[in-house]
């Protein structure tokens, strides 16, 4: 994405879907990553376990909210 990194097209898409979710990854352990509502971080490496687990909590966050998915 040139000119533009994830924490920026999160933040661009987010005007537009207000409800929407972000799972940040990164190797660096001091990635500046906006740690808002709807966001996560996962440190690399990790297990399809490890994500799968993340994802889940992360939608039965979003359905605790009630509302319709963005």
């Amino acid at each position: 994405m040139p000119g533009m990194g994830g924490p920026q097209l999160f933040q661009s898409l987010r005007r537009t879907f207000p409800r929407m979710l972000a799972l940040f990854v990164s190797g660096f352990l001091d990635a500046a990553y906006p740690l808002e509502p709807g966001t996560e971080f996962l440190a690399k490496p990790f297990t399809p376990r490890s994500l799968g687990e993340r994802l889940r909590k992360m939608l039965a966050a979003k359905d605790l909210q009630g509302g319709p998915p963005a």
